[in-house]
Formats: C-alpha cells, structure tokens, sequence
C-alpha cells in the first residue's frame, strides 16, 4: 500500500509539473483527479479549480469549462457558489457539444437557478448529454421519465436510461432501477433483481473500504486481524468477507478461533456465500457434507449442494461429483447410465474436465462389463446347466463363442473391405473427373488464347491495309504536287510563245 502511494505521488508531481509548463491535458486530468478524490488524494476542490482554470487560460478545452462550472455551480466548503460564473463556463463548453456542460445546463435550467426554469429546456439538455454517454444526464432523465415532470410518464424508457447510467457504476441509478424492480414499474415485479441492485448499492458504502484493508492486512502476513475485519464484514453480508473468512478458517491460517469451531464456522460462511450465488463456495458446502468437515457425514445434502452448483452455476466439478456419487450409489441410486451423462457434461462443459472424466469413463466401463459378466455367472448357476448339459458345457460355449466371433470378424473385415474398395473406386471416378475438367478447362483456355490469336493477326492485317492505304494515298499526293510544280515551271519557261500562240488564234477567228 506504501509503494503504491509512493507511484501515486510520484506521478502527480510529474502531472502538476507538466500542467505548469502548459499542458492542458495533464491539468485537465489533476483537476478531475481533485474533484472526484481517490488512489490516496483526498478531494480538494480549490487545486481542482486551480488546474481547470489553468487548462482554460491555455486555450479552449472544453472539459475544463464544463468542470469549473460544475464546481461553481455545486455547492462545497471551498468555495462559493456563483451561478453567474457557472452558466458561462456550461455555455461555453456546450457551444462545443460538451455533455458535462450539456449535463449542467440542463440541472441550471431545471433547478431555475441563474436561469428561468423551463423544464422541456432541461429536458432537451438531459437528452443530447445522455445521448453521448454522460451516466449523470441519463440519471436525470430516467428521473423526468419516471416522475412525469415535464411530460408523460414512462416508465419504459425510465427503465433504459437508469440501465445506461448502471453502466458507468452510478449508484443513484442502481437504487432507481431497485425500486423500480421491487415495485414492478415498467417491468414485471422481480424482487430477486431488486435485492441484487440494492446489495449493489450498500456494498459502494464508505464502508466497502475495510474490505481493502483487511485484504492489506492479509497481504502483510496479519491473518488473524484480516480474519477479523471479514467476519465483520461477512455479518454485514459482504460476499466476498464471507468467503474469504471461508478460506481462511479452511485452510488454518488463523489461531484466534478455537480447533472446534474452525470448520463449522468455515461451513457457515461457505452457507452464506453460497447463498448470494458463488459456485465456489457452494461446491465447498458439498465438500464439506460429503467429508463430513464441521457437520455430520450426509451424501444426500452433499449431492443436493452439488446438483445446485451444476444446474445454476454449471460447474464441471459439480458435475464430476455428481458422477462418481451416481457410480458408487452415494447420496442416490446406484446408476451407470447417470454417471456417464454427468462424466460426459463435465467433460463438454471444460476443457479441464476431459483428462480426468476420460480416466473416470474407462473405469465406469470396466465396472460394467463386470456387473454383466457376475450377472451371467449368476444367471447360469440358477439355471443349473452342469446336470444339462454336461460338466464341459463351458468350453463348448466359450468355443462357439469363439467361432461366432471369428465369423462377426470376417463379415466385419469383408465389409471394411468392401467399404474400402467403394472409396477407391469413388476416388478414381472423382481423380477422372476432376481430370476431366482440368482437361475440358486447358481446351477451353487453348481456344480462348487460339481466337485472341486470330483476333489479334484480324487487327494487324487491318492494321497493314490502313497503312497500305495511307501511304497509297500519300503517294498519289506527292505525284500531283510534282505534277502541278512542272506545269507551273513550264508556264514561266515560255510566256511569250503562248501570248503569241494565242494572238494568232483570235486573227483566225476573225478573219473566219
């Protein structure tokens, strides 16, 4: 517990140093550490308020401001209550969908302080918080939900949001959901879950504390102080005292009680464990009355105990015993056939279970084969078959038999041969077949890769023909210009010749 404390202090000077030199996260996580208190920091809402405020100068976390208007807004000796303070730093932290700050606004619009009231507002606040997780805000509407404050009663949906905020360990929303369960309100009235939610509650008490210090006190070798400080807790009716009380008066490890009240006192704690459901301590019980520890030998209440522990709690070992007593005929009627089915269980019920159920089912089977053979025996010594048969009549039998197996045998080899010649034979057809595809798969690719070919020579012949085309054509033009360029050249070797040439042409015209 000293080391502990030590890493505890050690790493909240390392925090408190980081938050100084500016990290928001490591101040964030000081202030929530003093708000709430714990692993040996007694709360301190003046440094929880230092380190928020610290994390809110730095820059906008909206943790921080949701936290600082907690802490102004609720009331504690440390500080003052400034609902003026707290409604700013709810709003700024709800500008950033914050659900502690949603949460806040929600109580302030509720409560009618610093704000108007306005219940359907609070509503909407209780809503969008608990819609993103804040066990607090689903409190408050399974609250509205329950009462009918704001709206309609409904006790379904209160039912919800209570079973939301038991999620995160909130103690008001077990007691709700208690009450609600030992009522019958929106649920069938179950009183057994009542009084699991309301021992849920009283063992969150401040004394829950003692049960760690009776586990320090144990730890460090003070056994009989531990011993002690559990039986008290145990008649408090912690589950966990109780068995531990158990275990310590069982194994010994005390000296404060006398030797004659060691195991029935162990027997009455293992009762009272036993009885709030842990298998444990319900199969010690068993133990306990079938050796007879601290109370009389009783084979019937130690299968009781044991049927108990297999059927609510499905304990394998529950189930084992419950075999061999059923084997030997302990507690209830000799039967092989039960004791199987409780050696099997156990076996499908842990992994465990397999080696020793294995052992336990070999022997069972040997067990059997000898009540059959001792049943014949009897049987023919009644039957009196020396006088009928003669004196050798045994080895006539034990030689037909004999016989009689060797035949069984060779039908049996006959069939397996059969059976085997079958497999070779649906093997063959399958490795044909499977051949067969491979075969009609390879043609199939052959075919699809031959007419890829062929498609591909079809785009490289049109691709030729193109270009065949192409060039053609390019020929044709180049021969044109050429053509075109010595006309051109003739024209400007001999002008004058076709200015007379056409001179000549029009005198004959006219003269015609």
């Amino acid at each position: 517990s000293g080391q502990a404390q030590l890493v505890d202090e050690d790493l909240l000077q390392y925090y408190a140093f980081l938050a100084d030199k500016g990290d928001m996260q490591a101040a964030v996580a000081l202030g929530q550490l003093y708000y709430q208190g714990g692993r040996g920091i007694e709360q301190n809402f003046e440094r929880s308020l230092h380190f928020f405020s610290l994390a809110a100068r730095e820059g906008q976390h909206p943790t921080a401001y949701a936290f600082l208007g907690k802490l102004y807004y609720e009331e504690n000796s440390e500080l003052e209550r400034d609902d003026e303070k707290a409604l700013t730093y709810f709003r700024k932290a709800a500008r950033e969908s914050n659900p502690v700050g949603l949460y806040g606004l929600g109580r302030m619009y509720l409560d009618g302080r610093g704000v108007r009231k306005d219940v359907n507002q609070a509503f909407e606040y209780f809503r969008q918080s608990a819609e993103s997780g804040w066990p607090e805000a689903q409190l408050q509407l399974g609250i509205l939900y329950y009462t009918g404050i704001g709206g309609k009663k409904d006790y379904r949906k209160a039912i919800k949001q209570f079973s939301l905020a038991t999620q995160s360990g909130n103690l008001l929303a077990f007691y709700n959901l208690a009450q609600m369960h030992a009522a019958g309100a929106g649920t069938m009235r179950a009183c057994h879950t009542a009084v699991e939610l309301f021992k849920n509650v009283a063992e969150r008490g401040a004394w829950a504390k003692l049960l760690m210090d009776a586990n320090d006190f144990y730890k460090s070798g003070d056994t009989d102080v531990a011993l002690i400080m559990y039986m008290l807790l145990a008649e408090m009716g912690f589950e966990m005292a109780q068995s531990n009380a158990a275990y310590i008066l069982d194994k010994g490890e005390s000296v404060i009680i006398d030797k004659n009240e060691v195991l029935p006192r162990a027997l009455l704690h293992w009762d009272r464990a036993a009885g709030q459901g842990y298998t444990t301590a319900r199969l010690k019980l068993g133990d306990y009355y079938y050796y007879g520890h601290g109370t009389d030998v009783d084979y019937e209440t130690a299968a009781l105990h044991y049927r108990l522990a297999s059927e609510q709690q499905h304990s394998s070992q529950a189930m084992f015993n419950l075999g061999y007593m059923h084997e030997h005929g302990l507690g209830m009627k000799k039967d092989f056939h039960l004791a199987k089915r409780f050696y099997d269980m156990a076996a499908e019920s842990s992994i465990d279970a397999q080696a020793p159920t294995s052992l336990a089912l070999a022997n069972l089977g040997m067990k059997f084969w000898l009540d059959v053979c001792s049943e014949y025996l009897e049987m023919v010594h009644k039957l009196g078959l020396d006088s009928l048969l003669g004196k050798d009549w045994d080895l006539y039998l034990m030689a037909f038999v004999a016989g009689l197996l060797g035949l069984l045998v060779l039908i049996y080899r006959a069939r397996q041969q059969q059976e085997l010649e079958r497999s070779q034979r649906r093997q063959r057809q399958q490795e044909l077949e499977l051949q067969r595809q491979r075969e009609e798969q390879q043609q199939a690719e052959e075919q699809q890769a031959e007419e890829q070919r062929a498609e591909e020579q079809a785009q490289q012949q049109e691709l030729e023909l193109q270009r065949q085309r192409e060039e053609q054509q390019q020929a044709e033009e180049q021969q044109a210009e050429e053509q075109r360029a010595e006309e051109q050249a003739q024209q400007q070797q001999f002008p004058e010749t076709s200015n007379q040439t056409g001179e000549e042409a029009e005198l004959q015209d006219q003269q015609q």
